[in-house]
């Protein structure tokens, strides 16, 4: 199967909404009013304006994550129950397979989220990022959240 014939797969069953995709996302637009698909363009506004919530300038963490995960929240319809907890994993897996599980350099943040390719150099992660180490820098994602919604 060629790469053009993989993409036409797999997109649409990513993008159907509120299945894996949902709104308040880190990086694309919310879906339309009754559409089966969400957008697949990356808003590169929302893009910059994650990396502008870096504490450091340099890297995202959890915290920064937690954030930016707070104002998508704000700004769009909630979340269905069983994508509330889901829509953190994004930020765990960015922490995980293009960090070092604390952090995210902002270079290989903006090539994954706002390039929708895998950074310059990039290696594989020599441990297996386990669906424990997912769901606990998830959780860790949702409890920081907390500091922000008071906000």
């Amino acid at each position: 199967m060629g790469v053009e014939m993989m993409e036409a797969a797999w997109i649409p069953g990513v993008a159907t909404h509120n299945v894996l995709e949902h709104d308040a996302s880190l990086v694309h637009d919310d879906a339309a009013p009754g559409a089966v698909y969400a957008p697949t363009d990356t808003n590169k506004a929302k893009v910059a304006a994650v990396s502008g919530l870096s504490t450091d300038g340099v890297a995202l963490t959890a915290r920064d994550f937690a954030h930016a995960r707070v104002i998508a929240e704000e700004t769009s319809l909630p979340l269905p129950d069983n994508l509330a907890f889901a829509a953190n994993v994004e930020a765990a897996l960015a922490l995980t397979v293009i960090g070092d599980g604390t952090t995210v350099d902002l270079a290989a943040f903006g090539d994954l989220f706002g390039e929708n390719k895998l950074p310059e150099g990039w290696v594989k992660p020599t441990e297996p990022i386990t669906l424990d180490v997912v769901v606990g820098i998830a959780s860790q994602v949702a409890a920081a959240k907390e500091e922000f919604e008071s906000i």
